[in-house]
C-alpha cells in the first residue's frame, strides 16, 4: 500500500512539474534574452499607467521562473515601488469626482438592481459623500489600502477602498469597454465595479458605477 501511494505521489509530482504556467509561457526568459526582458519591464514602467505597469509586473514575475539569484526581489523592489506609486496616483485621480449608480447584484449574475437609481457618490480629497437624489445620506473619510496581500505583485497594482466611519472595505476595479484595469485603453469613459465583501469569491454583493467624464483620467499616449 505504501509503495502504491509513493508511486501515485511520484506520478502527481511529474504531472504538476509538466504543467504550463501562463506567466512563464508568455515570457520565455532564458540566458540569451533576459537582459532584453528586463529592459522592456523598465521601459514599460516609464509610462506610469496601469496597463503598462501591469505588463511590467508580469515580466518581473516571470523572472521567478528563470533565476532568482541573478534577478532577486531585492533587485527589482525599486521597480515595484515605482509601479505602486504610479498606480496609487492613478487610483486617487480616477476615483476623485462623481460616480453615478448603474447596477447592483452579485458576481453570479443575479440582477438585483436597486430602484434607487438616482444615488451617486462624490469623492473629493479625503471625503466620500453618498447621495440619494439630491439628499446627502452619508459622509465619511476614505483611503486606499493595499495591505491585504503579502505579494508585492498584488500590492503594487491593486488597492481596496476603505471607509473610515465603519471600516467598510470595497475591492474596486476600474474598467472600460468591459475590460478591467490594469488595462485602461485610450478613452475618457470609465466605470467602477465595487465588491462590497472583499474576501468573497462567489455570490459576492457588487455595485457598478459610471463616472462623469473627467479630464483627470490618465490616457495612454503610445
Amino acid at each position: 500500500m505504501k509503495l502504491q501511494i509513493t508511486i501515485l505521489l511520484l506520478i502527481f509530482s511529474l504531472v504538476v512539474a509538466g504543467q504550463k504556467h501562463p506567466i512563464k509561457d508568455r515570457y520565455p526568459i532564458n540566458d540569451s534574452n533576459d537582459s532584453s526582458f528586463y529592459q522592456k519591464a523598465q521601459s514599460l514602467i516609464q509610462y506610469n499607467n496601469p496597463d503598462s505597469s501591469w505588463e511590467a509586473t508580469r515580466i518581473l514575475w516571470a523572472f521567478i521562473f528563470f533565476d532568482t539569484t541573478k534577478y532577486s526581489m531585492e533587485l527589482y523592489q525599486p521597480l515595484l515601488d515605482k509601479i505602486e506609486t504610479a498606480n496609487r496616483t492613478f487610483y486617487e485621480a480616477t476615483l476623485a469626482g462623481q460616480w453615478n449608480f448603474e447596477w447592483s447584484g452579485t458576481n453570479w449574475g443575479t440582477a438585483e438592481t436597486s430602484k434607487e437609481v438616482t444615488k451617486r457618490i462624490i469623492f473629493n480629497d479625503k471625503e466620500a459623500i453618498f447621495y440619494s437624489g439630491n439628499k446627502v445620506k452619508r459622509k465619511t473619510g476614505y483611503y486606499l489600502s493595499n495591505e491585504y496581500s503579502n505579494s508585492r505583485f498584488v500590492t503594487a497594482n491593486f488597492f481596496r477602498l476603505v471607509f473610515t466611519d465603519n471600516k467598510e472595505e470595497w475591492t474596486i476595479r476600474f474598467y472600460n469597454n468591459h475590460k478591467f484595469v490594469p488595462y485602461i485603453g485610450n478613452t475618457n469613459t470609465i466605470g467602477m465595479l465595487a465588491n462590497q465583501m472583499p474576501n468573497c469569491s462567489c455570490g459576492c454583493p457588487e455595485e457598478i458605477y459610471s463616472k462623469v467624464i473627467d479630464d483627470a483620467i490618465v490616457i495612454r499616449k503610445d
